[in-house]
Formats: C-alpha cells, structure tokens, sequence
C-alpha cells in the first residue's frame, strides 16, 4: 500500500551524455519529473506533472526551465490510454503550450 489510495505517482530523473566533436552543443543535458495521476470516473482519469530541464553551458546552451502540466487521460484499452495537457511554465523559457499523444503498452507484444 503506497498511501496514495488510486492515485499513481511517477519520479524520473535522466541524463543525455552526447559524445562528439563539436563544441557549440552542450555535452550534457538533465531532466526532472514528479507526476500524479489517477481516476475520475469509468474510463477517465487525470494527470498533472511538474518537470524541469537544469541549465546547460557553451554556445548553444540553454535556460533553465520549470513548468507544469495537467489534463484529461481515457482509457481506450487495457493496454491503450490517450492523453491532453495544457502546459504551462513557471520559470524559463518554456511556452504555454497544449499536446495530445497516447501510451502503447508494448508488453502486450509478447505472449
């Protein structure tokens, strides 16, 4: 039992080493999420995530950038969920910006 009843929580972290000779890109570039989501009612549910991306260095570095995003997920199958979010920055050069897309579970895959 996490202690969150239905609501699912997802924290991710990453890294993109990039190996090569140019100069001008930054060499390394990091992540960060916290997500939330969960029910509403049948196949509906919510999502809502907080993500940053720290700054990076050299010619064609970038700013930091903290936003968040929320909206509405439908559970077409067991293994198919389509989702929309409205984003919206906190801090950074991050545009309000609204996205659709979906989730394949690419484990049904396999027998």
């Amino acid at each position: 039992e996490s202690g969150l009843g239905s609501v699912s929580l997802d924290v991710n972290v990453g890294l993109v080493h990039r190996i090569g000779h140019e100069d001008l890109a930054p060499r390394d570039s990091r992540m960060w999420a916290v997500s939330f989501g969960g029910p509403l009612r049948g196949p509906v549910g919510w999502g809502a995530e907080l993500y940053g991306f720290p700054h990076t260095s050299g010619a064609a570095g970038d700013e930091s950038v903290v936003a968040t995003l929320f909206g509405p997920t439908m559970k077409i199958r067991g293994w198919l969920v389509v989702d929309a979010a409205v984003i919206v920055p906190i801090t950074g050069p991050q545009p309000n910006a609204l996205y659709a897309g979906g989730v394949y579970n690419i484990g049904r895959l396999a027998p």
